[in-house]
């Protein structure tokens, strides 16, 4: 039996699942997804195989094509990917900072200088309240007990540092 009449053997369902198995693996190395194109491209290369394995012959003929098929579109995946080919569309290339609106914490500044009372042992976290508001406060290291006068000396993002208020 030679090559030409093994692939005549072959039934066109089988072409039919092999290109589908083919298709759906080009769909899951293109588009980001959960795999559900590759495992559904698995099950038609096994389908395609099973379908048209009618002999030993056309069955080990499907295996190596299956195969050969999965190595080469594996080839171009790494080819294309090394180049960043696919990796472009699912990097976010725009930033978003201050200078858009954007912050992604509140400004504290206008608390700089500002006069309160310590609420809970500041060790060196804690909380204070601070123009009414109670606000999570660190110290420069020092222990300070609850309701003892402290200043706001720094502001950096979300972060309150305060020192006691000696008299």
């Amino acid at each position: 039996m030679g090559f030409l009449e093994i692939f005549t053997q072959i039934p066109v369902a089988a072409y039919i699942l092999f290109a589908a198995g083919v298709i759906l693996a080009i769909i899951e190395l293109c588009i980001p997804g959960f795999g559900v194109c590759g495992a559904a491209s698995v099950l038609c290369f096994i389908a395609a195989i099973a379908v048209g394995a009618r002999t030993f012959a056309t069955g080990m003929v499907l295996t190596v094509s299956v195969l050969v098929v999965a190595a080469v579109l594996l080839i171009i995946f790494s080819v294309f990917a090394s180049r960043g080919k696919f990796i472009k569309p699912l990097v976010l290339k725009d930033e978003l900072g201050t200078q858009e609106g954007f912050s992604s914490s509140r400004d504290f500044d206008f608390l700089l200088g500002k006069q309160g009372l310590s609420q809970s042992i500041l060790r060196p976290a804690g909380r204070a309240k601070i123009n009414e508001q109670i606000y999570d406060v660190v110290t420069t290291g020092e222990f300070i007990a609850p309701d003892t006068p402290v200043e706001v000396v720094e502001v950096s993002g979300s972060r309150i540092v305060v020192r006691q208020i000696t008299a």
